[in-house]
């Protein structure tokens, strides 16, 4: 199915004060010449490309991302924002006529479900700041960013002291408002003025002009908001809620046992504790963030690890994999995982446990393919490796190779074929006696 293309919606926002350049007067800029920035707020999105005139300028802009500054001649252009369809192939999802005008900065923020997704164009005047003052602007991106109001305070000051902005219209960029440049907090409070966010400190700093945005996340924590700050440089950064909580499992890929039981205790106290079966997963464990020291033992109570480390941050969601290293002894690897839906494609997570060969080749064939004329491939995984790959939407057969150095093949894994349709995907590659080839790979959500 292709992406529907949408026309592109214009509020055109005189706003409020920025150089078009991280913060210098415009002034310097040549005559009728103006800027272009693109920011990705479409949270089930793939990267987007802006092009002028046919003439991709701003690629690769993947969600919470924004592209670098692009010095252009104020005129009318032919304005349009591909995307690769659930075929892999890259489309036109917007195209619009439209008019730059000289000495604005442009922002354009696509935005919306990928299916139908919009494309708003801001049109930004900076101000002229003195030394020690940044200017201010706020919106929301999410659905759900309109519910909470929003307060920013310094650093140092109680929530009682922050200076209330307010409910966030979606889409809208508020005046700009002058600060003393500081390390600033944003609050969020729900209908009862209950606190129920609460982000990482931010440094808003050299007389600049930032655009302080709510856009969605897809962590464990409540409400599912994140802040991101943007200026004219390719820079975004994201700050989460000190107080989200983050997530957790253990997949168990050592089969010299017929169960391990993991003893995973926080820092804070809290301890969680579960015996897995070869090739079994525990579910996702939500947990305070924080520190935790990881405990493996059989099921008698014979002690096999006991000092494993891992850390998961607010808004993380992690695996813990264990297999057995080169010894035969169980060791486990840490892996971040990716749990934002796109609407077309997936992101999958390859990770390989073997070890008789130094590198294995992963394959994805569709059914009018073959290992030869397929573009969905990943080369020399090595032991212990991780690697990420995205796939379009589609039903792909699944084969783990290994090539020896006269381009000799050695199938390792071959799968019935597999519907990649929901969310993103973790892979294993493991050995398993009882396979027809000697391997399996474990695939998760």
């Amino acid at each position: 199915m292709k992406l529907r293309t949408s026309k592109i919606i214009l509020p055109i926002l005189a706003a409020i004060g920025l150089s078009a350049c991280g913060g210098s007067d415009s002034g310097d800029s040549t005559n009728s010449s103006t800027t272009i920035q693109i920011y990705n707020a479409s949270p089930n999105s793939s990267a987007i490309t802006l092009s002028v005139d046919d003439s991709s300028l701003l690629t690769n802009i993947k969600f919470s991302d924004a592209s670098t500054t692009y010095d252009i001649d104020a005129t009318s252009y032919e304005i349009s924002i591909s995307a690769n369809d659930a075929q892999g192939d890259e489309q036109d999802i917007i195209e619009e006529s439209l008019s730059l005008h000289e000495y604005q900065h442009n922002l354009f923020v696509v935005n919306g479900d990928f299916s139908q997704p919009a494309l708003t164009q801001y049109a930004i005047n900076y101000p002229t700041l003195e030394t020690d003052e940044v200017n201010l602007i706020f919106t929301n991106f999410s659905d759900i960013g309109s519910q909470y109001n929003l307060y920013i305070g310094q650093k140092d000051d109680d929530f009682e002291q922050a200076q209330l902005i307010g409910a966030l219209a979606k889409d809208q960029l508020s005046e700009g408002e002058i600060f003393i440049e500081n390390d600033y907090v944003i609050y969020l409070t729900d209908d009862s003025d209950t606190m129920v966010f609460q982000s990482q400190e931010m440094a808003l700093y050299w007389q600049n002009t930032y655009v302080i945005a709510l856009r969605d996340h897809f962590g464990p924590g409540e409400p599912a908001l994140a802040v991101d700050v943007l200026t004219t440089s390719t820079s975004v950064n994201s700050y989460n809620d000190i107080n989200a909580e983050a997530e957790f499992r253990v997949i168990n890929a050592y089969q010299a046992l017929e169960s391990v039981l993991f003893t995973a205790d926080a820092s804070n106290g809290e301890q969680l504790s579960q015996a897995l079966s070869y090739n079994e997963s525990s579910a996702f464990n939500e947990v305070d963030f924080g520190d935790f020291q990881l405990s493996l033992s059989t099921t008698d109570n014979e002690v096999l690890v006991n000092n494993m480390l891992f850390t998961l941050n607010q808004n993380e969601t992690k695996t813990v994999v264990l297999y057995g290293d080169e010894q035969g002894d169980i060791t486990g690897t840490i892996i971040e995982q990716d749990v934002r839906p796109r609407a077309f494609e997936h992101e999958l997570t390859l990770f390989n446990t073997t070890f008789d060969y130094s590198e294995v080749d992963f394959y994805f064939v569709a059914s009018d393919t073959t290992i030869e004329t397929t573009p969905y491939h990943i080369s020399a995984v090595e032991f212990e490796e991780i690697k990420q790959f995205i796939i379009p939407d589609g039903e792909y057969q699944i084969k783990v190779v290994h090539e020896d150095d006269q381009d000799n093949l050695t199938l390792l894994f071959q799968s019935q074929p597999i519907a990649f349709t929901q969310s993103n995907y973790m892979l294993i590659l493991q050995k398993d006696q009882a396979s027809e080839y000697g391997y399996q790979v474990n695939i998760s959500q």
